[in-house]
């Protein structure tokens, strides 16, 4: 399935969509991106995305039309967002009509510094989310107290009265 996408929109319009545009442009060829889609920060619709001017964010509602008229092939997400964060990009791809088998991971291993692209194949890098049964991570705590201030903390820390 993945060797037949050549047209890509990336789910988010942050740095991790940037670090997935350069490993599909660095390891293969012949996918294209030129959007990024946004939910969460409207102010950044119909900008570019940060250092790419050759990439649109879009919306969900623009995002739909694209895939309706056949311009797009399908929607990836990094995996390296929380789980919680994938599934909510996931549920908004089926929201704006993007067909199950189109929405695409990059699995989390893929996205480390290290990995060896050598004899990869881009089925490999790009994973129907419906075959990762579930997105691998873990969390750990670093400390016995919290002070409200880790990036993308997402164990409901502020709602606990005394952790």
């Amino acid at each position: 399935m993945a060797e037949s996408v050549k047209n890509v929109v990336l789910f988010g319009a942050g740095n991790k969509s940037i670090a997935v545009i350069d490993i599909l442009n660095a390891n293969f060829s012949g996918i294209c991106t030129n959007y990024a889609v946004e939910t969460k920060d409207y102010s950044k619709i119909g900008s570019i995305l940060a250092g790419r001017d050759d990439i649109t964010v879009i919306s969900k509602m623009q995002l739909s039309e694209l895939y309706k008229n056949k311009n797009i092939d399908a929607v990836v997400i990094p995996s390296n967002y929380h789980e919680y964060d994938v599934q909510l990009a996931i549920e908004d791809a089926i929201e704006a009509g993007i067909e199950h088998k189109d929405i695409l991971i990059v699995p989390y291993d893929v996205l480390h510094p290290r990995f060896n692209f050598l004899g990869v194949k881009i089925e490999d890098v790009l994973v129907p989310h419906q075959e990762l049964d579930q997105i691998p991570n873990f969390g750990v705590h670093v400390v016995e107290h919290c002070n409200l201030r880790c990036k993308s903390c997402c164990n409901f820390s502020s709602l606990v009265e005394h952790p």
